[in-house]
């Protein structure tokens, strides 16, 4: 997104929220959500996302509920949860205290039956989990809670699909596993790492190297890595074309 371009936007939109009823923006940008153009669905995500941030989230959340949650068309799932995106991305750390209230809206899309809404549900709870790092203790005291419930789920989405879905969903775990306390998250890490193992698409493997980085820095026993992560990942990584490329070396070994 051009920052100039948000920035005009914002403008405007704080400027318009001051003199139009919440309920006649909605009511004028229902009908894209579900418009038949990509493009059009996508300039009402942004527009309901400014308008998010400019009359406060919370009271969005009634109308996230029914756009995330509708069962009419899969378009109108996927741009609510595409607004939900868009709000984390825009409201940063400020986010927090709604976390668990969006996470709640979106967290069924994981199992829906289209891979376009499970790909930009696990893209939502990354950008929730990149503005929940953001956010102080003392604002968000215990974050991971907000994504306690959804945990499972995306697991289980990982263990079941491929593609693009694979990757935003490993994308997505990747950034929450670190919001977890140290003496929590060893049981959803280890069932991650050795998901990524088996999966010997080259794509795939140069997610799993970022993956397994940052699991292996979040508190994981020295003991389970050396015995249990490094025989399979090796065995796994291992092939000709793929080991000696710049950007996979330089994340198996540290810089000099």
């Amino acid at each position: 997104m051009n920052p100039i371009l948000l920035r005009e936007a914002w403008r405007v939109l704080r400027r318009l929220c001051k003199i139009v009823d919440l309920e006649i923006i909605i009511e004028s940008l229902s009908p894209d959500i579900c418009h038949v153009s990509a493009h059009v669905r996508d300039r009402a995500t942004l527009d309901l996302s400014f308008v998010a941030c400019a009359f406060g989230i919370e009271k969005l959340l009634p109308f996230l509920r029914g756009v995330c949650q509708s069962t009419s068309f899969w378009q109108t799932t996927h741009t609510g949860i595409s607004i939900v995106k868009y709000i984390a991305i825009l409201s940063g750390d400020s986010v927090a205290p709604h976390l668990s209230s969006l996470v709640k809206i979106i967290e069924h899309g994981l199992s829906h039956d289209n891979d376009n809404v499970k790909t930009i549900i696990a893209e939502s709870l990354t950008a929730l989990a990149l503005a929940a790092a953001a956010a102080s203790v003392e604002a968000a005291p215990n974050i991971i809670e907000g994504f306690s419930f959804v945990i499972k789920p995306l697991l289980k989405c990982i263990t079941s699909n491929h593609g693009k879905v694979l990757v935003a969903s490993l994308k997505a775990i990747r950034y929450i596993v670190p919001l977890m306390k140290p003496e929590d998250d060893n049981d959803y890490t280890r069932e991650e790492i050795m998901v990524c193992l088996i999966h010997l698409d080259e794509k795939i493997k140069r997610i799993m190297l970022k993956v397994v980085k940052q699991c292996v820095s979040t508190g994981v026993k020295p003991d389970y890595v050396r015995n249990d992560i490094l025989p399979w990942f090796f065995k796994t990584f291992s092939f000709r074309g793929m080991d000696f490329r710049s950007e996979n070396v330089k994340q198996l070994l540290p810089p000099y």
